[in-house]
């Protein structure tokens, strides 16, 4: 992105550029949701490559399992490392609010003998893909690393309150960039 002849485009270094994109693709699919863009007319007239895809997402709409994975990804993994000094009392937050909705939490991590750090486990499980749907029931994360091991239980009814949280990290490192870059 550059500043070229438009009030609306800012200049981002690489790191608020990755913050940027995650924040924006998800904005997008998260509108089409709430603009029911599955059974809208431009929807109807797509020609998808797979005509099954289409089927499905008749069915699960885009507010569906691989959503809830592009979100994680989009707005933890990729952002954590870029925003977690900056953010260090939001992700606190999180984490906290994590350890109430996590149920059978299991963790032998020598670093979590006093608090277990789930955003870093959750961070760590949908990096390497360990996790996986109870279908209306829970998402569950596993993380590893030589003989240790963590798994954790998230109820699919606290995944919107928990992509919220991260959304609202993001918006705040938007807002600090942009009243940065405004002031430059």
């Amino acid at each position: 992105m550059s500043t070229t002849n438009s009030p609306n485009r800012i200049e981002l270094d690489q790191e608020g550029n990755l913050i940027f994109q995650s924040y924006f693709i998800i904005d997008l699919l998260l509108n089409l949701r709430r603009n029911d863009f599955i059974n809208s007319d431009y929807f109807d007239k797509m020609v998808l490559e797979f005509p099954l895809i289409k089927d499905q997402l008749k069915i699960t709409n885009i507010d569906n399992q691989g959503m809830v994975l592009i979100t994680l990804y989009a707005m933890l993994v990729i952002p954590k490392e870029i925003m977690q000094n900056n953010f260090i009392v939001e992700f606190e937050v999180i984490n906290l609010k994590l350890s109430s909705y996590c149920k059978n939490t299991q963790t032998t991590y020598k670093s979590d003998s006093s608090r277990t750090d789930y955003v870093k486990h959750l961070r760590n499980a949908i990096s390497h893909g360990r996790i996986s749907f109870e279908p209306n029931q829970y998402l569950k994360f596993e993380d590893q690393l030589n003989n240790q091991t963590f798994a954790s239980e998230l109820p699919l009814a606290k995944i919107p309150e928990f992509i919220n949280d991260l959304r609202e990290i993001h918006k705040k490192y938007i807002s600090n960039k942009n009243a940065i870059l405004q002031t430059e």
